[in-house]
């Protein structure tokens, strides 16, 4: 009896000492989680780990430690270890959530964050998550639905109403959106995402006077903001005002954005303003950028013409044809399967139309002997018939293929006939 008591005695000091060991272990970890020693920390739960694994708080803080060292997928682990063995742990719910919203693994992510703003319809961190996983998914109805119930609690913050604005912009409600960013504005005038989309709004809708309104008022609160400039840009240049959106594309130059487009349209600007020395360095970078643009050099040329440069002219225009060379043979050729399906449908007219559209550059003599069979044996059109039989024997007899002696002797017989008999043609 005595060996049981003293054994009793044993085990119960050896599980004290582990147990002032680990609330000892856990203070250093709180100490070392304070201090920004992670490396300590990570050590330490480790420790503890190894002989308590079912250990929550020590997981949770595990995955801190690790969430700070930058070791996401280890953090994950943890967090998940955590909430398997207390499941109804709201921040092991959230840290792991948002642990897989960092990783991109939104499938694992949504479940959680349902579940967490299920629980707590008010929590904007919750629904932020959420409704960013949504809106990358391209669900802007859930999205709206959780915009609008913050809205309805908060009517005048202007970040539910951008957000609720934004979903439905999305769904194509314009109106409502537009209402939604001009309530925005009336609580905070320098809202610049709500003047942002709200100008792109009014521009969709067929009001680009009070989107560039929106605009100006933009850059006047943040000169700095290039986005202003570029939708202003846009909305000139949409409507003519290539100077006005030349301005406004400098802008964006001098900010050290050298993207073709823009470079592409401040040439334009200073050639429709007659500047046409001051629009060529512009149109030399674009095409530096972008050789296969032949607009570009077609301007190029527009405006070395005009300064009586014909050398360069001749030589920009050079480069236009020798872009467009490929695409226009493509071109008529597709004409001519055009035509080929028109005649299958017994669509002759139509048919001959877009033969002689694909003859311009194709240049085949049998061309013209399908037009010509065709006002013979289809639309009996004897005079266009003589016309088109005598094309193909002006070109076949010098062309590379010339047709035997026989076959032109026939061609001709036939011309003879419907000359004399233009109204027997059967």
């Amino acid at each position: 009896m005595m060996r049981l008591l003293v054994l009793i005695s044993v085990i119960a000091f050896i599980i004290n000492t582990l147990s002032a060991q680990e609330i000892q272990s856990e203070s250093k970890i709180d100490f070392y989680l304070i201090k920004g020693e992670y490396e300590k920390v990570v050590d330490t739960c480790k420790i503890v780990l190894s002989v308590d694994s079912l250990n929550h708080e020590i997981w949770y803080k595990l995955g801190l430690a690790y969430q700070n060292i930058i070791e996401t997928d280890l953090a994950i682990d943890c967090f998940h270890k955590a909430l398997e063995v207390d499941p109804e742990n709201k921040y092991y719910s959230y840290m792991l959530a948002k642990g897989y919203y960092t990783k991109g693994r939104n499938i694992f992510a949504e479940p959680l964050f349902i579940r967490l703003l299920s629980a707590d319809t008010l929590n904007w961190m919750y629904a932020y998550y959420l409704t960013a996983i949504y809106t990358q998914a391209g669900k802007y109805s859930d999205a709206a639905r959780i915009y609008r119930n913050f809205v309805e609690k908060d009517p005048y913050n202007t970040v539910y109403l951008d957000k609720l604005g934004y979903a439905n912009l999305k769904l194509g409600n314009h109106e409502e959106a537009i209402g939604l960013y001009s309530r925005s504005l009336a609580v905070n005038p320098r809202d610049v995402t709500a003047l942002k989309n709200l100008a792109f709004l009014y521009a969709s809708t067929g009001n680009p006077d009070t989107a560039l309104v929106l605009l100006t008022r933009g850059i006047d609160i943040d000169p700095y903001d290039m986005d202003f400039y570029l939708s202003r840009a846009q909305v000139y240049f949409s409507r003519g005002y290539t100077k006005r959106a030349m301005d406004d594309y400098l802008q964006i130059l001098a900010a050290g954005d050298t993207t073709v487009l823009y470079l592409k349209r401040v040439g334009i600007g200073y050639m429709n303003n007659l500047q046409y020395n001051l629009a060529i360095p512009y149109f030399l970078m674009a095409g530096e950028l972008d050789p296969h643009d032949y607009e570009i050099f077609d301007n190029l040329g527009s405006c070395y013409d005009r300064i009586k440069d014909y050398q360069s002219s001749v030589d920009a225009y050079t480069q236009v044809v020798e872009m467009i060379k490929p695409a226009a043979g493509h071109m008529n050729y597709t004409y001519f399967k055009i035509a080929e399906c028109q005649n299958r449908a017994g669509l002759f007219r139509e048919a001959i139309t877009n033969y002689m559209v694909a003859q311009e550059s194709m240049n085949n003599p049998s061309i013209y002997m399908i037009i010509a069979n065709l006002y013979d044996e289809k639309l009996h059109d004897s005079k266009n018939s003589v016309i088109y039989y005598q094309k193909y024997l002006d070109t076949g007899e010098n062309s590379v293929l010339k047709p035997s002696p026989e076959y032109l002797a026939k061609i001709r017989e036939r011309m003879e006939y419907l000359k004399k008999n233009p109204d027997k043609n059967p």
